[in-house]
């Protein structure tokens, strides 16, 4: 497995032009990320997951009961593609890491990874998924949002950007052009217009986790 990372890592990138130290500070902001994968030490998954996005590399992943999982790559297997032998990957406890949403101004994938079985029991499709960060009840917080569900009446948080800062909020849907935020500390409510550019509404809360920060 080691052997066959270090060879896709090379090979990603020759076809990107990129050197490694270029390639590691880009991706996890020190030069040791390469280094590390050419001496046969593999690194986080989403770091991994994170390097190949930047080099371009094709990610499969081969689950054993053949079922296909939803948000990643979902094409045929070819001679090009490549391909993490993962037996776990089908199973109930296979973790799945997730993105950061466009919004969030990160790159690559988020240290999120919640199990497959989790999220079919949550009718949850992987795909739809993406990670910010943004206070809540006075913390800093992962969250996990659903970027393509429902904006009618429910009664959820959901992560938005408001005043050009990402923002977790209680959204309730009024009519479908009026909806009312509710913020989870002092502030009033407000009603806003759905058609209104701000808030931006990026996806509704599926999971929360604290954020640590380190400056």
């Amino acid at each position: 497995m080691a052997n066959r990372i270090r060879e896709l890592v090379e090979d990603g990138l020759a076809k990107k032009g990129v050197s490694a130290r270029r390639a590691s500070m880009d991706v996890v902001g020190h030069d040791g990320l390469i280094r590390d994968i050419r001496a046969g030490r593999m690194p986080s998954f989403d770091r991994l997951i994170a390097l190949f996005e930047y080099l371009s590399v094709p990610v499969s992943f081969g689950p054993a009961s053949g079922q296909k999982l939803f948000g990643m790559a979902e094409d045929a297997p070819s001679q090009s593609s490549t391909s993490f032998e993962q037996p776990a990957a089908g199973q109930a406890g296979a973790m799945l890491p997730f993105p950061w949403h466009p919004a969030s101004g990160k790159r690559g994938m988020a240290p999120v990874g919640l199990s497959a079985a989790w999220l079919t029991e949550n009718e949850l499709r992987p795909e739809h998924l993406s990670v910010v960060i943004a206070p809540w009840d006075g913390r800093e917080r992962f969250a996990l949002l659903d970027c393509e569900a429902a904006r009618d009446g429910s009664n959820h948080i959901w992560g938005l950007i408001e005043a050009g800062q990402l923002a977790l909020a209680r959204i309730t849907w009024q009519d479908p052009e009026m909806i009312v935020i509710s913020w989870g500390d002092a502030r009033p409510a407000r009603a806003f217009s759905t058609k209104a550019s701000e808030p931006r509404l990026l996806g509704r809360l599926v999971w929360m986790g604290d954020a640590i920060l380190r400056g």
